[in-house]
């Protein structure tokens, strides 16, 4: 799915047009839950909170930097994209 995606980003017309490919990130995490006001990542003005975005998900963002989290099609995006749509990983 995440191969999928990336491939459909890339070769569509439109968003390569719009997008520049150095743009593109080489690496992403799916996160558990989504940025609110609820659990404090977005303030009320819809801004990022980042020093707590950065305290929670610490190890997720060193798990990017490694050989293994590098990859769009780790084990810990596919757990969690698992867990989104309710299939097993």
């Amino acid at each position: 799915m995440l191969d999928y995606a990336a491939t459909e980003f890339r070769e569509e017309p439109y968003c390569f047009r719009k997008t520049n490919a150095g743009w593109t990130p080489a690496s992403f995490a799916i996160l558990p839950q989504p940025f609110t006001e609820a659990n404090r990542m977005i303030n009320s003005t819809m801004k990022m909170v980042r020093h707590r975005i950065t305290e929670a998900y610490a190890d997720d963002l060193a798990y990017l930097y490694t050989d293994e989290g590098h990859r769009r099609d780790n084990p810990r995006n596919r757990e969690r994209l698992a867990a989104l749509f309710g299939v097993s990983a």
